[in-house]
């Protein structure tokens, strides 16, 4: 191998490169080892060493840029079976919860691209335990959820506030849901007791007008069913509303789909839970699938 002449092309590329950046970004300097080849020399020997691909490297290029106080990447003293730990955890989120699919697609699906509600990971995979078939839904707030739900449920009602959004939803409209654009703020509130039915699953997620649907919520809930409120760390008024109303509330914590931080989802049943397992084995999103010996009636302590 002509070892000068390789040289030579990746002069010409660089410069080529230098040239194709600087018209890119006019307002960045670009500094790429133009004057310090050694130092490209070096930085080239770790990639070659870690066995780190293009791609990779420009992952953690954004990564860095995206959050440059990102601790993780300055963290010194732990050891390798930690950062596998570490890459599990992230792994879960990413990949198996969905939420790299969310962010690609811009809308709130699982790890097989289908439609989930906006809610935390918790609140979710504990909602998913139960059977739906027979239930009738109302959605104070249309979105991927109204696909979720129109998939598991005998009949899905969802108002609507934001026209762009009905429209989107109107054109891929399930023939077991009613969807309607309501922006009134009284009429939105009101919207459920004009029906004459009551809801085994109401959700609470709408953009607006959430004090008022929560006020009429609770005429419309059937024994045994639950209210979905979504965002309920920043509504406190209206969650007292359901509590003054006897509902009894589970909050659940966590990270969900888009969002890049944890807030509440929180379940208000009214009467219990009636609804009905799917199954009774449980099985979390990233868990280990075990059965220990000492889950046996062998097993009982006896004095």
């Amino acid at each position: 191998m002509d070892v000068i002449k390789l040289f030579q092309e990746f002069l010409m590329e660089q410069e080529r490169a230098k040239s194709l950046l600087s018209a890119q970004f006019p307002s960045e300097k670009i500094d790429i080892y133009q004057d310090r080849i050694e130092d490209l020399i070096a930085n080239l020997k770790v990639l070659m060493y870690y066995q780190i691909s293009p791609n990779q490297l420009d992952s953690l290029l954004k990564l860095n840029k995206a959050h440059r106080n990102f601790d993780l990447l300055n963290e010194v003293g732990l050891e390798l079976e930690a950062y596998g730990k570490i890459a599990e955890n992230i792994q879960t989120l990413l990949y198996k919860q969905g939420q790299l699919n969310t962010f690609r697609s811009n809308k709130p699906v699982d790890y097989c691209g289908d439609p989930i509600p906006w809610i935390t990971y918790p609140a979710l995979e504990f909602l998913l335990q139960f059977d739906y078939k027979e239930c009738v839904i109302f959605e104070f707030g249309a979105g991927n959820s109204t696909l979720f739900w129109a998939k598991r449920a005998r009949n899905v009602v969802s108002v609507e506030t934001d026209f762009e959004w009905f429209e989107v939803l109107r054109e891929q409209k399930p023939f077991n849901v009613e969807l309607t654009h309501i922006e009134d703020a009284e009429k939105f509130a009101e919207s459920i007791i004009q029906s004459t039915e009551n809801f085994d699953v109401i959700v609470i997620d709408s953009l607006k007008y959430r004090y008022g649907a929560t006020l009429n919520a609770v005429k419309r809930l059937a024994p045994g069913g639950v209210v979905i409120f979504d965002n309920s760390d920043w509504y406190p008024n209206s969650c007292q509303l359901l509590r003054d109303a006897g509902l009894c509330q589970i909050d659940f914590h966590g990270f969900g789909p888009a969002n890049g931080y944890t807030w509440t989802t929180s379940l208000f049943f009214k009467d219990g839970i009636k609804l009905k397992r799917i199954a009774s084995s449980l099985h979390p999103v990233g868990g280990i699938n075990v059965h220990l010996d000492d889950d046996e009636p062998i097993y009982i302590y006896r004095k």
